[in-house]
């Protein structure tokens, strides 16, 4: 996870355990902004990253989750990615959590 300086745009990369020897998987990639709304579709990709052009500076906050599917048959979803965006110091801080991880800061 990290945000483009140059665009401000959020970039995605996770890891997927497909089974050896498959190919032709596609991520759905969904957002939302406030954990009372619902996810809503933001793209797809065939590769284990995504750079989120869409989204727009302002809320405090962002969710995501990602769900890889191939032919006809859909993974499970992700565990719900969030990040925090605030001021900590002298430079804007990216706080990133998840269950998985527990929390991890990144400078922006």
């Amino acid at each position: 996870m990290a945000l483009v300086a140059s665009t401000g745009a959020v970039e995605l990369r996770w890891r997927s355990n497909n089974p050896t020897g498959t190919s032709g998987t596609s991520y759905i990639v969904r957002r939302r902004l406030s954990p009372t709304e619902e996810f809503a579709f933001v793209g797809v990709t065939g590769e284990r990253r995504f750079v989120d052009n869409t989204f727009i500076a302002g809320p405090d906050s962002v969710q995501y989750t990602v769900q890889g599917q191939r032919a006809d048959s859909a993974g499970p979803l992700s565990e719900i990615l969030a990040v925090r965006f605030g001021r900590t110091g002298p430079g804007r801080t990216l706080s990133i959590e998840s269950a998985e991880t527990g929390g991890a800061r990144l400078a922006a």
